[in-house]
């Protein structure tokens, strides 16, 4: 019953990302089920297949990011997890004003530049 309901919240959330793609769909839910089999890289593979085919869904870049971690590729994992946020800090600003490209380079120095900091 767990699990069905894990695969339907998931579902939601998948749905929820703007992508009407049946593929990418069936890749992050296939991904959740390799996972839960204990088949980390098969499952890490089947959410970079749905990251093809949209790399703005910001919960498959989060997977992607959490299992890169579990993997031990933490350079991967923090370059995922920097992807998701900025993703969703531009789909923020997106909502508030029409962004053009030339602000989100902007966005991301100065974000850059307070790591720095």
């Amino acid at each position: 019953m767990i699990k069905i309901l894990l695969i339907l919240c998931l579902m939601f959330c998948v749905g929820c990302s703007n992508s009407n793609s049946k593929e990418e769909k069936y890749s992050f839910i296939k991904g959740i089920n390799l996972y839960q089999k204990g088949k980390k890289k098969d499952a890490l593979k089947e959410y970079e297949k749905a990251y093809e085919i949209n790399p703005n869904n910001v919960v498959v870049i989060k997977e992607i990011a959490f299992l890169s971690y579990e993997l031990g590729d933490i350079n991967s994992a923090i370059e995922f997890y920097e992807e998701a946020y900025l993703e969703k800090s531009r789909r923020h600003l997106e909502e508030i004003s029409d962004i053009k490209d030339d602000d989100i380079l902007k966005l991301k120095r100065m974000l850059l530049h307070k790591e720095e900091i």
